[in-house]
């Protein structure tokens, strides 16, 4: 039933990253079920341990700001 709704899931407009989804998937698979703080808890942890250079710094708004005046 749980692979049916992260089927569906996919298949719809929400915005759910790839990873959560293969997370999910997994743990199902396994017969563990995640709840919502299983999976906000991954995602958490992915966000952290990737890199994200697209991600504007404190330092890097303040030099543009600056050199525009």
């Amino acid at each position: 039933m749980n692979l049916i709704r992260t089927q569906k899931l996919k298949q719809e407009s929400y915005r759910i990253p790839e990873y959560i989804i293969t997370y999910m998937d997994n743990l199902i698979h396994l017969g563990i079920y995640p709840t919502k703080s299983d999976i906000v808890r991954h995602a958490l942890i992915h966000f952290l341990d990737t890199d994200h250079k697209m991600l504007p710094t404190i330092e890097k708004d303040e030099e543009q700001t600056n050199g525009s005046q």
